[in-house]
């Protein structure tokens, strides 16, 4: 399956400390006529490609930012370019919810969208609106629309992004972040700093390990109340299970399957290959997505895992667990993509120091 991540807006309500966009000085939208030459392009891939799906992540920015009308007009889209073949087309929302409205609900269903994944942050100051982040006002707004959700049979799921400010708080954090879920899929992340890091919210390898350790003692005690809180269900079933289900950033398999589109129809590997401005595939105006798809800088990202396996990586016991990390982790120290990723280091210390003592199963590739 072919994971379109769609930035149609780089404009946002809120402010949040950590996010790369609010840092950019040109903030735009994809105007209608642009929305559908990329919905003209997906048409023509469908139909040279009749036997694969297309999941189309709507991301931002904030995407609601953009209003209903936006999501009828890619409704009407894809009634023009590609009716037949429209089923094929599986439309995901990555949102902070704030200006969800039943209106968006109603297009949504009629885009065959029926959950929404967001964000949650229970510290104060991190996430929020206006130049004080009002985290309260943020917060009530998400609570707001969650339970419009729920009364109106969508489900959501969340992330939640470790900085140095949650380093003291995992325990507490565990139970607040697990009071919120939803029974759809809590994601754990490290905060991820391109440049300067002016609030301080990094965290080293060890320290998010450290963080995910504390944590998991308190969701292995009771694991099928929370089945999808990962990375913790990844490894789990990856290692018990025998079942891989890795994260686009662990699993080795990024090269061919993810496409990032912007504003301007820009294309890239991935949001934050696009956010770094480390690599570009042209632009949709000019290029068909397959030819996007051929463009030989794809093929480093194909090249890079036969590069760890046989050197930086090579030996290495939990190699099918990471597999390297995300390559565009090295980019900042090595100005390429054929190193590991520092957080190798946290794999290694959660898994070796927390995984296998606490469950007592040792992880054999």
């Amino acid at each position: 399956m072919l994971r379109i991540i769609f930035k149609p807006t780089e404009r946002c309500n809120s402010n949040c400390k950590y996010c790369d966009v609010v840092k950019k000085n040109v903030v735009k939208d994809m105007p209608p006529e642009l929305l559908g030459t990329v919905f003209s392009r997906v048409g023509e891939y469908l139909r040279t490609h009749p036997g694969e799906d297309i999941s189309f992540l709507w991301h931002g920015g904030e995407p609601l930012i953009l209003g209903p009308d936006y999501f009828r007009q890619a409704r009407d889209l894809e009634n023009k370019y590609f009716p037949a073949e429209k089923a094929r087309v599986h439309h995901a929302v990555q949102s902070n919810l704030t200006l969800l409205t039943p209106e968006f609900l109603e297009v949504f269903r009629e885009l065959r969208i029926r959950g929404i994944g967001t964000s949650y942050e229970p510290l104060p100051g991190i996430r929020g609106f206006g130049a004080a982040r009002d985290w309260q006002a943020y917060n009530r707004d998400l609570s707001r629309a969650i339970s419009l959700m729920k009364a109106s049979g969508f489900t959501y799921g969340f992330i939640y992004v470790v900085t140095r400010e949650a380093l003291p708080h995992a325990e507490e954090l565990f139970y607040a972040l697990t009071n919120f879920y939803g029974g759809g899929r809590l994601t754990i992340n490290p905060v991820l700093i391109y440049g300067e890091d002016p609030h301080r919210l990094a965290v080293t390898p060890e320290e998010y390990a450290e963080f995910l350790g504390k944590v998991f003692a308190l969701w292995w005690k009771n694991p099928d109340r929370y089945p999808g809180v990962n990375p913790f269900a990844h490894y789990f079933n990856t290692i018990i299970k025998r079942r891989p289900t890795l994260a686009c950033s662990d699993s080795g398999d990024c090269a061919r399957s993810f496409l990032y589109v912007g504003p301007g129809g820009e294309t890239s590997q991935c949001g934050r290959s696009a956010d770094w401005g480390i690599v570009s595939y042209g632009n949709l105006k000019d290029r068909t997505i397959d030819e996007v798809l051929r463009d030989p800088k794809r093929a480093d990202f194909e090249k890079r895992n036969s590069v760890l396996a046989s050197g930086e990586c090579r030996g290495c016991r939990l190699w099918g667990l990471c597999h390297g990390g995300c390559p565009l982790d090295p980019f900042p120290e090595h100005g390429n993509i054929f190193h590991k990723t520092s957080l190798c280091a946290a794999t290694k210390t959660f898994v070796e120091k927390y995984f296998e003592p606490i469950t007592g199963h040792k992880y054999n590739a």
